[in-house]
């Protein structure tokens, strides 16, 4: 499942980033230390338990602490810390919450998890402030709170890339974008050139199936591998891609869904995405005017030299025919409905 979107020359998909990067391997404001092994989240640490943590950060602080009771221990950690409970959600998530009561410990029917803190000389570093104030107080628990939600979104899977087309050439692509399509669709309009703001507007979702899928191109681009020769010894074997049907590629399943654009040069028609038996996806395939004919162009790429590649290549010579002929015919036939 993925978003597409086409305003002329622009084509902009929005899919799953299947491999996102965890947002706490960056340096992050504050630290997240989690205690139950529900699953390896939050930051590493060699705590044994909540009290060997609170007692750290205690005297790291310079604090003496009441050590016969958890709420002691708390008092003395936020007289040099601001921490916030760490709790897991009934639906998987976790959530940051205030500390309401020095009993939190034990509140919303023992789902605390953990903490995440920042000390009072980190804050004040962050905000290149002198001195506490209540607002920067404030300021810095929505820092720690936005943390926990956008590693809540990591660990729930809402992780996005995009990749922006114009004429059928990428320009732009990004991987991870962490939270809700709709906060990710206002990160995606920040990254975007002006002259294709609002593209997201018309996002629609396709699903699996539908002619598009929404494959990362560093998994799916790389040549199509096929068995073209035949057994040693053996009698001579037709063309056969690797998980595919018999016919040199003339029985595999093809999807094909082209998007026609105006190229004020005239040379690019349409991008064309095609899905190949179900199982891979080539995106960004253009359609070109070439000496009043149509030609079906695979995806290019340039290495770090700056020279240009084919990304995708379709070995088998009847399938190649076939999916240019399908696309042309794809092509034609939405120019004819116009």
């Amino acid at each position: 499942m993925g978003y597409i979107s086409v305003v002329p020359p622009y084509t902009l998909i929005v899919s799953a980033d299947c491999h996102p990067v965890n947002p706490r391997s960056y340096e992050c404001f504050g630290k997240l230390i989690c205690f139950k092994p529900i699953r390896i989240i939050g930051d590493p640490h060699t705590y044994e338990n909540n009290n060997a943590f609170l007692m750290d950060i205690i005297e790291r602080g310079g604090e003496a602490g009441d050590q016969t009771c958890v709420a002691g221990l708390l008092r003395a950690a936020e007289r040099t810390n601001i921490l916030m409970p760490v709790y897991m959600k009934d639906d998987s998530g976790i959530s940051a919450m205030p500390l309401w009561t020095y009993d939190s410990l034990y509140a919303l029917e023992n789902r605390q998890i953990g903490w995440i803190y920042a000390s009072h000389d980190s804050v004040r570093k962050e905000f290149s402030a002198s001195a506490l104030t209540p607002d920067l107080i404030e300021n810095a628990k929505v820092l720690l709170f936005g943390e926990v939600d956008y590693y809540n979104s990591y660990l729930r899977g809402e992780c996005y890339r995009f990749d922006l087309y114009r004429d059928g050439k990428p320009v732009a692509n990004y991987t991870g974008l962490l939270g809700k399509l709709e906060d990710v669709k206002k990160e995606i309009e920040d990254l975007v050139p002006d002259d294709c703001r609002g593209i997201t507007e018309k996002l629609r979702r396709v699903e699996p199936g539908s002619g598009l899928s929404f494959i990362p191109e560093s998994d799916i681009i790389s040549p199509a591998c096929f068995d073209l020769a035949p057994p040693a010894g053996g009698p001579p074997v037709p063309e056969t891609p690797k998980g595919g049907t018999n016919g040199g590629g003339t029985d595999v399943p093809l999807d094909v869904d082209v998007f026609p654009i105006n190229d004020p040069s005239g040379v690019t028609m349409a991008v064309a995405n095609v899905v190949i038996d179900n199982n891979i996806a080539v995106n960004g395939i253009t359609i070109e005017r070439r000496l009043d004919d149509l030609s079906v162009v695979m995806p290019k790429a340039k290495d770090i030299n700056g020279r240009a590649f084919n990304v995708c290549a379709i070995i088998s010579k009847n399938l190649r025919i076939k999916i240019n002929s399908m696309i042309v015919d794809a092509y034609r036939l939405k120019i004819n409905n116009a």
